[in-house]
């Protein structure tokens, strides 16, 4: 089966004025949508379940090698969900995309993001809690962590970077679509949804307890990463239930916030019984 494309070929068409907007990423928080581009996210994100508004190409990716592929994941969740296909004009696509080489190929889908969820946290479970995170690239490696390491969930507390945006979906290699991803106003909202299933916080600082075996770790956890400069607020600090810091013989002072969270991860997970 082939896909049913629209063809655009004017920039006043008003659907791809619409789709420009989603670029800002204000507007598309308010519209609660998401841009995937590039033929494994849209892969990893239609794989996972994603549902998308639309399908968006360009001639050159129906001629891609990877396009039969793509194409029978869309003609499968157009089974379950009706949405719509463009097929832009090259000069449009480049325009709508945010590489400078773009492969042709993009959706529109809802956002991923759960703001304070209505489920309880899982039993026994790991989460990655990341508290005012700035950097894409961070926030992206640390969501494809968590996922590599078979954590519940990341937990968003506050303000941080979109962990759907552009930067951070690449960074995240498609673990954005397989873990959960929370959104909390606070660490303080995201500590009472945590202590609903008594899942302690557990803050990672220069100043804690120094862990040098898994054994010392294990689920329930939510492990708590901070700000890249400023590390954990005061808030979360005082709200954590144990203080944790990495043994580092060398002489670097600390480690990226991404590199942390890689290390602990690692340890929680290899802490689970067998």
């Amino acid at each position: 089966m082939d896909l049913p494309f629209k063809t655009i070929s004017s920039r006043e068409n008003a659907t791809y004025k619409g789709l420009k907007t989603l670029r800002q990423a204000k507007k598309a928080h308010e519209a609660g949508l998401i841009l995937v581009e590039g033929f494994r996210q849209v892969e990893e994100a239609l794989s996972a379940g994603i549902q998308p508004q639309w399908l968006i190409a360009s001639p050159s990716a129906l001629a891609h090698e990877r396009w039969p592929v793509l194409q029978a994941l869309a003609v499968a969740s157009l089974e379950t969900s009706a949405f719509e296909c463009l097929l832009l004009e090259p000069r449009l696509f480049e325009s709508l995309s945010a590489t400078p080489s773009p492969q042709g190929v993009a959706i529109v889908a809802p956002s991923p993001l759960v703001s304070s969820p209505a489920v309880n946290p899982v039993d026994h479970g790991l989460y990655l809690v990341l508290e005012g995170i700035q950097d894409p690239g961070n926030m992206g490696t640390m969501i494809r962590t968590a996922d590599a390491f078979a954590f519940n969930g990341v937990i968003l507390a506050g303000p941080t970077v979109d962990p759907f945006g552009d930067k951070a979906l690449r960074s995240a290699m498609g673990s954005a679509f397989h873990i959960p991803v929370y959104q909390f106003p606070s660490i303080r909202e995201a500590k009472q949804w945590l202590s609903t299933c008594q899942i302690p916080l557990v803050a990672a600082e220069l100043s804690g307890e120094t862990i040098t075996r898994c054994t010392e770790l294990m689920p329930p956890a939510a492990l708590a990463i901070g700000n890249e400069g400023a590390g954990l607020s005061s808030e979360a600090l005082s709200l954590a239930d144990r203080h944790l810091k990495i043994a580092m013989p060398g002489q670097a002072e600390s480690l990226n916030a991404a590199a942390a969270a890689a290390i602990l991860c690692h340890l929680f997970a290899l802490g689970r019984p067998e």
